[in-house]
């Protein structure tokens, strides 16, 4: 760690950019060009599912790098002529309840 970031420390470790570009900008560049897109998470509990969609601390993960990427983008092409429209859901399905 440092200063709250997880840093790498061998070459088993994926950050959370290293995580977000191997996944998640390719889902938003898809989204972006107008296809509906989905980012699955599933595994076993204590995985890592939410540390890597979500995050922890300074260590943000792939849902929040991806909106600052969207609103990063839309601040870019915004105009009196182009109006964005951003929907955004999210759904955890723990034990199986939503």
């Amino acid at each position: 760690m440092k200063d709250g970031l997880a840093v790498k420390t061998n070459d088993r470790y994926a950050d959370q950019e290293h995580v977000y570009q191997a996944l998640g900008k390719q889902v938003l560049d898809n989204a972006w060009e107008g296809y509906h897109c989905c980012l699955f998470a599933y595994g076993q509990t204590g995985a890592g599912k939410s540390y890597s969609m979500i995050g922890y601390d300074k260590n943000i993960g792939i849902v929040p790098i991806a909106c600052n990427e969207i609103f990063n983008r839309v601040a870019k092409l915004q105009s009196e002529t182009m109006r964005f429209e951003i929907n955004f859901s999210m759904v955890e399905i723990y034990n199986e309840k939503v």
